[in-house]
């Protein structure tokens, strides 16, 4: 029999494989060879072969993603002919509208994805059924079809070539600016993919979202066999974010080993899909986890979650029931949304492709060699040497997280959240402080001054992270958690 390490190594592992080893079938090309052929014969033959390469790179770009709704094979023809720009100028002049175009298309849809989820990602209140609906709508679903649709999509693909990572990692160092930003033009039609598979990523992605989000536990009410209560009222932590950061504070407590291995254990049944489905975001119960028991909580420190109906005197025994695969449902929706994406890339076919060649650009053999190097390296074996002599025992599987190589690692979680909340009772307070925040980073007055006012904090609902402006006018917003007694 597996252990339950092994499990937690193997699922992870097999929803990778899966997601790099299934690619969808590609579309049949309308565009055939011959055609490709006799359109660039019959540029070249008008207009000589000056650009004729890329000219014909054009071609074969826009061939790929014609289809017999966007015109007939002679259509084709007489609009790559037609709407090639072989002047320099004239065609740097066209990338500087589209540039100005897209800038302002992608940024508008930026705010419009973020004004749709905002219930759902800052602390507004209880959610509605109408936010669901919200989040889930993509409003740029139509958008890449749109601009098939009336060929602006391929204008820029007949006029500026698409570029591999490996190029770009080859020529990109001597690029101009206005170098990039053609390429970059062009890599945005990389794909051909229907407004419907956009929305049902969406809805795949807003959903998990979701879940995660609202995946809280109370600390408070984690019991040990002998009935104690090792961490304090109040103490509501998101998985597995929260739970993280509060085993590396507990580095700083003379005691609190025994508070880290309760949340290495709480973290394993949450991955096993082994936890009650009543301890999740509820503190009306409390939960002996060594036993798995649950029972009517004597004290609640925290709203009670809508659908929560039982009640009884404290200590009454509550079905303890594992939650059903929900987690991992949502992994699974994701990789069918993803699935379906494949067959609209024939040359990035994976998710993982796409993830290192198209959106962080690094390959995938240097992401791997930079494990390797680090994992492998002398230094990793010191510095475990350093730290179980610091801890004075064995290592154990959550010390990946040892925090004593920082200065706040000597500071108590206690003390941390009694100085965070007396200085940001509010957001508007920690708002109002960001600029000595940054002041006190080492930027001078006017850096922090200037960046300040390109940033809005928000109250978030789950864990703290940052939204991206879309535009230049836009700002960035900073979530946080701030709760009724302060940010913690």
């Amino acid at each position: 029999m597996r252990s339950a390490a092994a499990k937690l190594i193997i699922l992870p592992i097999l929803v990778i494989c899966m997601t790099i080893g299934l690619a969808g079938s590609a579309r049949a090309a309308f565009i055939d060879e011959a055609q490709i052929k006799a359109t660039v014969d019959a540029y070249a033959a008008v207009s000589g072969n000056a650009q004729i390469a890329r000219f014909e790179k054009g071609v074969r770009q826009a061939a790929a993603f014609w289809r017999e709704e966007d015109g007939s094979v002679a259509d084709f023809d007489r609009f790559c002919r037609d709407n090639f720009i072989a002047d320099p100028a004239l065609l740097q002049q066209t990338a500087d509208r589209l540039d100005a175009a897209f800038a302002a298309i992608n940024g508008y849809f930026e705010m419009m994805g973020r004004e749709l989820t905002w219930n759902l990602d800052i602390d507004t209140g209880p959610i509605l059924p109408i936010d669901y609906m919200l989040g889930q709508y993509s409003p740029s679903a139509h958008v890449g079809d749109d601009l098939y649709k009336n060929k602006i999509a391929f204008v820029i693909l007949l006029n500026f070539p698409k570029y591999s990572l490996e190029d770009r990692l080859r020529l990109g160092p001597s690029w101009t600016p206005s170098q990039w930003m053609q390429a970059r033009l062009a890599g945005w039609f990389d794909s051909r993919i229907p407004p419907e598979v956009w929305q049902e990523q969406s809805q795949a992605i807003t959903k998990a979202a979701d879940y995660i989000s609202n995946y809280n536990i109370y600390m408070h009410h984690l019991l040990t066999s002998d009935g104690k209560r090792p961490f304090p009222k109040g103490l509501r932590l998101l998985s597995h974010w929260n739970l993280r950061d509060e085993l590396k504070a507990l580095y700083a407590e003379k005691d609190g080993l025994a508070r880290q291995k309760m949340i290495y254990a709480l973290m394993g049944k949450i991955v096993r899909q082994e936890i009650p489905a009543a301890v999740i975001n509820n503190p009306a119960v409390d939960w002996t986890l060594a036993i798995n028991k649950v029972t009517i909580s004597p004290e609640v420190d925290g709203p009670v979650r809508s659908d929560w109906k039982q009640t009884g005197a404290p200590g009454t025994v509550v079905d303890n029931a594992a939650e059903p695969c929900t987690r991992f449902q949502q992994i699974l929706n994701m990789f069918h949304a993803e699935r379906r994406i494949d067959a609209f890339y024939p040359h990035l076919p994976t998710v993982s492709d796409r993830r290192f060649q198209r959106d962080r650009e690094i390959p995938e053999a240097t992401i791997e060699q930079m494990f390797v190097s680090v994992l492998s390296s002398e230094a990793v074996a010191k510095t475990g040497k350093l730290i179980r002599k610091r801890l004075g025992r064995s290592l154990q599987p959550f010390d990946i997280w040892y925090d004593g190589f920082k200065l706040r690692s000597t500071i108590s979680e206690d003390r941390l959240d009694s100085l965070t909340r007396a200085k940001y009772p509010t957001v508007a307070a920690f708002q109002a402080d960001l600029g000595n925040i940054l002041r006190g980073l080492g930027f001078d007055a006017s850096q922090a001054d200037y960046l300040t006012s390109k940033v809005t904090v928000d109250p978030a609902r789950g864990s703290g992270h940052a939204a991206e402006p879309g535009r230049r006018e836009d700002k960035a917003h900073l979530r946080t958690r701030v709760g009724a007694d302060g940010m913690d």
